[in-house]
């Protein structure tokens, strides 16, 4: 029931039905999840080497193919993230590639230079970014 804010509680609480007629499939958290899943499998990324891209005490970046997944752990209230994601040989992510994010492709997009393009994360969000073009 997570897909549905289900929030469970002492028993019977914990026992809500999740397969009724008002199955809500445009709240915020189905939508999210939905949107995760699109990506997951227009992607194949189960079929891809997982790669980490960069990693500290605040954010971790990996990769699955060319689809790049980058979280924080600051919460809503912490501070933004800045990274410059590096790809080592360079072969993940050619140069002129443009990455979207998922939950904003029109507006949250990066260009990969040489050497790599910055990830921004704002109040603890995550990023799934997939490429678009010239990749």
């Amino acid at each position: 029931g997570s897909e549905q804010g289900f929030d469970g509680g002492p028993d019977p609480h914990c026992r809500e039905p999740l397969w009724t007629s008002d199955y809500d499939t445009t709240t915020p958290l189905f939508t999210h999840i939905k949107t995760v899943i699109a990506a997951r499998q227009q992607h194949q990324i189960w079929t891809q080497p997982q790669g980490q891209r960069y990693s500290d005490d605040t954010f971790y970046a990996f990769s699955r193919g060319q689809v790049l997944v980058a979280t924080t752990n600051v919460g809503s209230n912490g501070a933004q993230q800045v990274r410059s994601i590096t790809y080592g040989d360079g072969t993940t992510w050619p140069v002129g590639c443009v990455l979207a994010n998922v939950f904003y492709p029109t507006t949250d997009r990066v260009k990969v230079a040489a050497g790599g393009f910055d990830v921004y994360l704002n109040k603890g969000e995550s990023k799934i970014y997939v490429p678009l073009s010239g990749c």
